[in-house]
């Protein structure tokens, strides 16, 4: 502001400047405001996206563990399935609690925005009659009445990994009661961990949420209150490293187990690719189940990278609501489709032939009714490995 000089009669050039200052500000505020509106617009957009792919992957997630369930499947496919499917669906909800929070954070900035405006505005006139307008006329700024702490977004940070683990984990134990090869050492080797990292998110989540107890140097006790004036758009403090090196560990362990059981049924495995049909079949379902939608996520990325800068918010909207429902739709789709894949070759290997081919009912009654061959105590010995044949 420019200074004053209170025994002098008003000077034009001085009102002028004050002026000319608070035009100024109110550029930098339309500007803002501009900005503000343009990434709100983009947040309805991403709000919209992320509720129809809540919507989606809530059925999808539904439908597969009914299916599970109803038809009493326990085997290595199962977990399998489960833990490809249901993590990442029920990570949809958190991220679309974290786009309403965003979009709420966002009006609130720009109503606070507005009335800053308005403000300035309001003071303008008064500097046409009074030279001294600048210290009695300064407005006040405001804080937006939203704010988001980062509470929120350091538990949600912190608890979706965890979901991750925790079902990776249960999943293989399921897998492995079902091959009789869970017991107290394998429990502990897998729960352990877990646990772990639930204590350690817990501290780390209370550090970010709760009071603080603080000590002065006349040994008063203080509690002193998280920092709830931090407003930034979700602004997360990150997995601690403690945390994330046990998330870690959560996952390679069941991974290392499973490749165990694996292991020890080599043979069975060597016997169901050992001709060249068996081999291409194999070959078959790695690529379309796991190289299919890996290709995919990285081509659209790839696009995205090369169409989609995250620094325009003046992008069309036809163009950003494609992307926002590729990056709610799409991604997640493709991070489930292994899952899905299993799940719908397991149905259809489950499925009885005489089913598949439409067979008569009488053809299909002797076939259920004729003696087992026997060979069929090795078929079910060697179920986890009879879909990789298929």
């Amino acid at each position: 502001m420019a200074s004053y000089d209170f025994d002098a009669s008003p000077d034009f050039d001085v009102l002028l400047e004050e002026v000319s200052e608070i035009a100024a500000a109110l550029k930098n505020r339309n500007t803002d405001l501009e900005w503000l509106w343009f990434d709100i617009r983009n947040n309805i957009i991403d709000v919209v996206t992320r509720t129809i792919g809540l919507g989606l992957f809530t059925s999808i997630a539904a439908i597969s563990l009914y299916i599970v369930i109803s038809k009493k499947w326990k085997d290595g496919v199962s977990a399998i399935i489960l833990v490809s499917v249901l993590p990442d669906c029920m990570s949809q909800f958190g991220l679309w609690l974290a786009m309403l929070s965003r979009l709420a954070q966002m009006y609130s900035a720009m109503y606070a925005n507005i009335l800053d405006t308005s403000a300035m505005a309001a003071s303008i006139p008064p500097c046409i009659l009074n030279y001294q307008c600048g210290d009695e006329y300064s407005p006040k700024l405001h804080e937006p009445e939203y704010t988001s702490h980062r509470c929120f977004g350091t538990a949600f940070m912190a608890a979706d990994p965890l979901m991750h683990a925790a079902v990776v984990c249960v999943s293989t134990a399921v897998f492995l009661l079902h091959r009789k090869k869970f017991g107290l050492v394998t429990g502990s080797l897998l729960f352990t961990p877990l646990l772990a990292a639930f204590v350690s998110a817990a501290m780390h989540v209370r550090s970010a949420c709760l009071p603080e107890t603080v000590v002065d140097e006349d040994g008063n006790i203080e509690y002193v209150t998280a920092d709830w004036s931090d407003w930034e758009v979700f602004n997360p403090k990150a997995v601690n490293d403690i945390t994330a090196r046990l998330a870690l560990l959560t996952r390679v362990i069941p991974l290392l187990l499973v490749v165990y059981h694996f292991w020890s049924i080599r043979d069975a495995i060597r016997v169901q690719i050992g001709d060249s049909e068996a081999r291409r079949r194999w070959t078959y379902w790695l690529a379309v189940t796991y190289v299919l939608p890996a290709l995919v996520t990285e081509g659209w990325r790839s696009l995205g990278s090369a169409y989609n800068s995250e620094e325009d918010p003046y992008m069309p909207v036809l163009k950003y609501a494609v992307f926002s429902a590729g990056d709610a739709i799409l991604v997640p789709l493709m991070m489930v489709y292994p899952g899905l894949a299993l799940l719908v070759q397991k149905i259809w290997h489950c499925t009885p032939e005489g089913h598949r081919e439409d067979a008569p009912a009488q053809e299909k009654l002797d076939t259920s009714a004729s003696a087992p061959s026997p060979s069929a105590s090795d078929d079910t010995k060697n179920d986890d490995t009879a879909l990789l044949a298929t």
